[in-house]
């Protein structure tokens, strides 16, 4: 049987890419409806991650790596996974505001919240 996971990760990135352009849209029209939608799009790239992260295990499950530099890669590319998929899965709506103002027809960036302050 083929791999299934190259196929399914390519999904959760490119949700997480339009989640960002939707929040930028958002922002700079302050249109809630993109806002919400960029959510939205969050939403299902911690659902996609979590199926290419269960697909990833399946797969590698299915192939013996006998070289030691590739268990290293994908011992690395795990991480790198299970690290960013927490981090979407821990987010909060209000822990998305990036803080896009407009002054004086200029667009300035505030700094980020910080996650878990109220």
């Amino acid at each position: 049987m083929r791999p299934i996971h190259p196929a399914i990760v390519h999904f959760p990135i490119a949700l997480m890419t339009f989640s960002v352009v939707l929040d930028l849209v958002g922002y700079l029209t302050d249109s809630s409806i993109f806002q919400f939608a960029g959510f939205l799009a969050l939403l299902g790239t911690g659902i996609g991650a979590a199926v290419a992260i269960i697909t990833g295990l399946i797969d590698k499950s299915r192939v013996s790596v006998s070289s030691e530099p590739f268990r290293e890669d994908i011992r690395f590319h795990m991480q790198v996974g299970f690290g960013l998929f927490v981090v979407i899965a821990r987010l909060k709506p209000q822990d998305l505001k990036i803080g896009l103002q407009r002054k004086n027809d200029n667009l300035e960036i505030q700094t980020f919240r910080h996650f878990g302050n109220k």
